[in-house]
This record gives C-alpha cells, structure tokens and sequence, in this order.
C-alpha cells in the first residue's frame, strides 16, 4: 500500500498539467476545423490570433469541469496501474473515458465531452509521467529488492 501512495503523490502534478494540455490540444482540433471552414466567419481563411479566444474558452471550461474528474478518478486509477506495472497508453486512455462512460451510462448531457476530452487527459498524463513511473518503479525495487507488483 506504501507504494501506491508513493507513486499517487509523484503522479499528482503531471495529472494537474495533463488537464490544461488536453483541454488546449481537443480544443484546438476541435474548433481548427469550424474556423479554418469558414462557418463562423465570412472569410474562409481564419488565422490563429482569430481562433485563439474560442480556443481557451473552450479549454478553460474544460480545465474547470474535468479536473476534479481527473485527480479523484484519473490520477488514482493511474497510479495504481503504474504502482502494478500496468501502465500503457491504451489502459490511459480506458482510465480518461471511465467518467465519460459512467455519464453516458446515466444519460447525462456533457458525456460526449468527456468521452472526448478524457482519453486525450489520460494518454497526455502517461506521456508526461512515463519516466516517473519506471524511475519510482526502479526506486521501489532497489529499496525493497522486490518488484513493485509483489509489494
């Protein structure tokens, strides 16, 4: 049980970081298209300083909406994969669409959001803690000459 709350409170800030980045990055891709199209201008060609506006707003209600998802679900549910070794890209991203898929299964309206923004959370979160996990892994197996699965 020590491990997992070692590898827990070294997780929390990339799962603080990886909110903002993933909120910015499907934010992005998804209003890029809308403006790039035209369909909230006249003009077909749009540039960056146009988009960027809608682009944060967009982003910064997703930080505000999905953070809490992430550090009560997200993070914990990561650092016990990564504390049993089990940590890859695809179970991130299972882990991201797991409040996403409680909503959707409760009929509630922002579910579609967040089976959107949280797979990209969760494969962002592993991307920024990777080298964490195999140093904390590599740390546990040194102090306790066991692997952290068997601790």
């Amino acid at each position: 049980m020590r491990v997992y709350w070692y590898f827990l409170r070294n997780l929390l800030w990339p799962g603080v970081l990886a909110v903002p980045l993933g909120g910015l990055l499907v934010s992005a891709l998804m209003l890029g298209p809308a403006f790039m199209d035209g369909a909230w201008r006249e003009a077909a060609t749009a540039s960056f300083v146009d988009m960027l506006p809608y682009v944060l707003l967009l982003a910064g209600g997703a930080v505000v909406i999905g953070m809490l998802p992430a550090l009560l679900v997200g993070v914990p549910v990561y650092a016990w994969l990564a504390s049993r070794g089990w940590a890859n890209v695809l179970s991130a991203a299972l882990v991201g669409a797991v409040p996403g898929a409680v909503m959707f299964a409760n009929g509630t309206e922002m579910a579609r959001l967040f089976l959107i923004f949280g797979p990209v959370v969760g494969v962002i979160l592993h991307l920024l803690a990777r080298r964490d996990v195999h140093r904390m892994r590599a740390a546990v197996q040194a102090v306790t000459g066991l692997d952290s699965k068997g601790v």
